[in-house]
């Protein structure tokens, strides 16, 4: 299983930044979906210059999913750093957006609270996603049956707003476990316990025939 960040830009807009990058400093809004370790290759490309090298002047803007990609579509930024699903969604309804490339798997993991040891113990408790048919929903699915639970065995709670409020939700107590990477957890030292990575399904994928 892999899930990918995603550079998406709308294909006319990414023209004209070219364009002006020949001449002069293009000034662009680039938005990103959260604040979290998968998105370093973007603040360290602005902190050590590499724009500026190539005659661009960004300002790096955080919006949501959704938010992002309309803000894409409706030009208030040039391009966005996420994940595929809202792209995807917005794209298979007509939307003119181009993936430029993508970035790292993001490492998710099963976290649960500490006093959970045994995947059989989330039987009949919380788990929490940000929303329906977004990333962290199909992942969640999808990590959840590779680690033996099926989803009727669960509570999947929806908590909107990005990353931080799932791992809020967790610290409060109010869930049994959450499907995310670790870097909140470390940064804010909140307990917990990982029960599965999806980071090892990916290294026993199959490789695609060429």
């Amino acid at each position: 299983m892999i899930v990918a960040l995603a550079l998406f830009c709308v294909e006319s807009a990414a023209r004209q930044c070219v364009v002006e990058a020949a001449t002069t400093p293009a000034r662009v809004r680039i938005g990103y979906s959260s604040i979290s370790g998968s998105r370093i290759s973007l603040w360290a490309a602005q902190d050590k210059g590499f724009f500026a090298r190539q005659g661009v002047q960004p300002e790096l803007v955080i919006l949501s999913g959704i938010v992002g990609i309309q803000s894409l579509i409706a030009g208030e930024i040039q391009f966005y750093l996420g994940a595929t699903d809202s792209a995807a969604q917005s794209a298979a309804k007509g939307s003119d957006i181009v993936l430029l490339g993508t970035a790292e798997p993001l490492r998710y993991k099963l976290i649960v609270q500490p006093t959970i040891k045994a995947i059989q113990e989330l039987k009949g408790k919380k788990i929490v996603v940000d929303r329906v048919g977004g990333t962290s929903y199909y992942i969640s699915l999808r990590l959840l049956e590779k680690a033996g639970v099926k989803i009727d065995e669960v509570e999947l709670l929806q908590v909107g707003g990005g990353g931080n409020q799932r791992v809020a939700a967790f610290k409060s107590g109010q869930v049994a476990g959450v499907i995310s990477s670790t870097e909140r957890f470390e940064q804010l030292r909140i307990p917990y316990n990982a029960l599965a990575d999806a980071s090892d399904w990916e290294s026993k994928a199959p490789a695609i025939p060429t």
